[in-house]
């Protein structure tokens, strides 16, 4: 019988703790109710749920949501953990109609409600964008940032590092096509110091990224730095920009005040966490 080689048994364990992972997600889902859908109300379905100290612990779900409660869409989230048909999360249903992808979902509510944020940029402002890709290389492939990820690992002891490999090994795959993970860590830092800088340039002493009135940017923006700033506190990267760049610290506390009061309410650590699965969100606004 051939040996296997020490990097196929870690593929086969990452794998088993995949499907273990999977299976928990799923029992998870059974236990959260069937949700009963008024006509005229978006449907969130969230795959991780809720964050430990976040709303949600992906940006794109953070982005999709504050879209809503910027535009006073009425929705409802569901947090069983089930995937989209595409295999993407956040995903949407809408009446009869399911769109996939936070961006997507965005698009077909706009022309679905004929909402106009005024989000046309030129390419200047477009390259001023954090990229998540960034961030990610840093969170899992720096290994300062392991104590990091412990506290905030969906398993621990022995589990964490099978994860940690897992996780660390997708997303080299990942950037790698993309090109930016050929490069070394400390040169993926210096292009996260000159994302955030310019974007911080960008914003100025403005109250939003386009001006004195929010548009559909401020909705992805929020998202990374709710992911930069908070995610990832004790980085590298939450440390830059709040010594560095107090002016997008500060609007993220405007753009949290303005469209999260109830923050507290939903991260998991604070004791005034309440699930929120089904409730609905601007029912007031429900189209009869």
């Amino acid at each position: 019988m051939m040996e296997f080689k020490q990097g196929a048994w870690l593929s086969l364990a990452g794998c088993a703790l995949l499907l273990c992972f999977v299976l928990c997600c799923c029992l998870l889902r059974k236990r959260k109710k069937f949700l009963t859908v008024p006509t005229n109300v978006v449907v969130v379905h969230h795959f991780f749920g809720r964050g430990l100290m976040v709303p949600s612990k992906s940006p794109f779900p953070m982005k999709l949501e504050t879209f809503l409660r910027m535009t006073k869409t009425p929705y409802m989230n569901d947090h069983s953990g089930r995937m989209s048909k595409k295999g993407k999360t956040p995903w949407i249903k809408f009446n009869d109609t399911e769109v996939a992808d936070s961006q997507f979902c965005i698009d077909f509510l706009k022309k679905k409600n004929g909402i106009d944020l005024n989000t046309e940029l030129c390419s200047q402002k477009k390259s001023s964008v954090l990229h998540f890709r960034t961030l990610c290389i840093e969170l899992f492939c720096n290994k300062d940032n392991i104590p990091v990820l412990k506290s905030s690992a969906p398993v621990k002891g022995f589990g964490f590092w099978l994860y940690y490999w897992f996780v660390r090994r997708a997303i080299k795959n990942a950037t790698w096509g993309h090109g930016i993970g050929r490069h070394s860590v400390e040169e993926v830092w210096g292009i996260g110091q000159a994302d955030i800088e310019a974007l911080s340039n960008y914003l100025g002493d403005k109250k939003f990224f386009m001006g004195d009135a929010p548009s559909e940017i401020d909705c992805s923006l929020f998202g990374m730095l709710t992911f930069l700033l908070v995610s990832m506190q004790g980085t590298r990267y939450e440390t830059f920009t709040k010594e560095n760049h107090p002016n997008l610290v500060s609007y993220f506390d405007r753009m949290k005040s303005t469209y999260w009061p109830d923050w507290d309410n939903l991260t998991t650590a604070s004791d005034k966490f309440t699930d929120d699965h089904g409730n609905i969100y601007f029912s007031e606004n429900i189209p009869k």
